[in-house]
């Protein structure tokens, strides 16, 4: 897939899945998210293959390219949606390093053919934006959307997730003020 209307794909999809689940549930507030990669202007999504990972892996391979969420949340008089998008840039890697890899994970169900928080194989070089968001659910950025709509005001959600992640987060404070972060260093 390719062409700049395509960024708003994940957010689409977001809402079809939040919507299905509210057609069942009509009275629960819903929250629906999925997750892409962009490179060179085209969406890349789970592979359909292990030769497509590969190539997927291959193509990514001391690149950079974005990562887009999109989350949606529908409930009773309630539909917002919003993307969140992380800049990556991939470490170099050859072909034995990505066989290896796919031979140790299953990442048929995974964008990109990757798992950001895998400890055997971190692909990421530099990360600017949200480490949660590149794993497919952006819970600063819930959790302030959710309190934009008063639907709930928990605190502790940043620390919550760095604690489960095991990530010192570098940009939590900014996401959960509104401002977006630029241009800062997360997990290498």
């Amino acid at each position: 897939m390719t062409g700049p209307d395509l960024a708003m794909l994940p957010e689409e999809n977001a809402g079809h899945k939040a919507a299905w689940v509210f057609d069942r549930h009509p009275d629960c507030a819903v929250i629906g998210a999925d997750t892409v990669i962009m490179f060179e202007n085209e969406i890349i999504g789970k592979p359909r293959d292990s030769d497509d990972a590969f190539a997927i892996l291959s193509r990514l391979s001391g690149h950079r390219h974005q990562v887009l969420t999109g989350v949606a949340v529908i409930g009773p008089g309630i539909k917002k949606s919003f993307t969140v998008t992380s800049d990556i840039v991939f470490k170099p890697y050859d072909q034995t390093v990505i066989r290896q890899y796919l031979r140790q994970v299953h990442v048929l169900d995974k964008a990109g053919a990757y798992a950001i928080q895998h400890r055997g194989f971190q692909p990421v070089e530099h990360l600017n934006g949200c480490y949660a968001s590149v794993m497919g659910l952006p819970l600063c950025h819930i959790s302030r959307g959710l309190r934009q709509l008063d639907i709930v005001n928990r605190t502790g959600v940043a620390a919550e997730c760095q604690s489960a992640l095991e990530y010192a987060c570098p940009v939590f404070s900014s996401i959960l003020e509104g401002k977006e972060p630029v241009n800062r260093k997360g997990k290498e």
